[in-house]
């Protein structure tokens, strides 16, 4: 129960890093994107982000990157998503040509074997 909380206690403290409140991003969201669209992010974001099975869409982890102005790869973090582990998935899957891998890196911090 604790892990569950954690994420949403670690949104929220993003948030207050920002001087936000999950309500005025959910107005925020409203006010630029609109209520119907799917980049809206909802103001019982904290509930749904206590469920693991429950994540953000990209849609909304895009607005919440534009309304706090961190990265959307910091966001993406947030909720379990590595950018760097793409790479290393597609030697995974056979292909009949050769593929070029990217030899970026997006977390400038993570330790490269």
């Amino acid at each position: 129960m604790s892990l569950r909380m954690d994420r949403a206690e670690q949104v929220r403290r993003i948030l207050t890093t920002r001087g936000l409140t999950l309500y005025r991003v959910s107005q925020q969201s409203a006010e630029i994107f609109g209520r119907s669209s799917r980049f809206y992010v909802p103001h019982n974001l904290y509930y749904d982000v206590a469920d693991p099975s429950l994540i953000p869409t990209i849609h909304q982890m895009l607005a919440l990157s534009h309304i706090t102005n961190y990265r959307l790869y910091d966001w993406l973090a947030v909720f379990g998503f590595d950018l760097d582990h793409i790479a290393r998935l597609r030697l995974l899957i056979p292909s009949q040509q050769t593929t070029l891998l990217g030899s970026s890196v997006y977390d400038a911090h993570a330790w490269i074997p």
